[in-house]
């Protein structure tokens, strides 16, 4: 199935200066977007789930994170190694790698 990858889709929040933040055991990073507005996640939790070429590789952290926007916290994830990739506008994939266990 071509657009698997869009089963799972969140709202992941909303940012007046294009990014996101990202909180995690090992850093705190932004998560830029192309352009001020609200925004979408697709969760893909396959670890060999193949990723749409348009999607660009932007973020790789262990353990957990927790995303904030503008106004607090819009998502929290767990697994071995959550990836972030980004395209267009609006638009972010968050790949989950096996389960992360505390």
């Amino acid at each position: 199935m071509e657009d698997a990858y869009k089963e799972k889709e969140i709202s992941f929040g909303s940012s007046d200066i294009a990014r996101l933040i990202v909180d995690s055991p090992s850093k705190l990073e932004h998560l830029e977007f192309g352009s001020d507005g609200v925004y979408k996640a697709y969760i893909i939790d396959d670890d060999n789930a193949e990723i749409p070429s348009h999607y660009e590789k932007k973020l790789e952290v262990e353990s957990w994170a927790h995303v904030y926007d503008d106004r607090g916290l819009v998502a929290k994830f767990a697994a071995n190694k959550i990836i972030f990739y980004r395209a267009g506008e609006f638009t972010a994939i968050v790949q989950l790698i096996g389960k992360y266990e505390a």
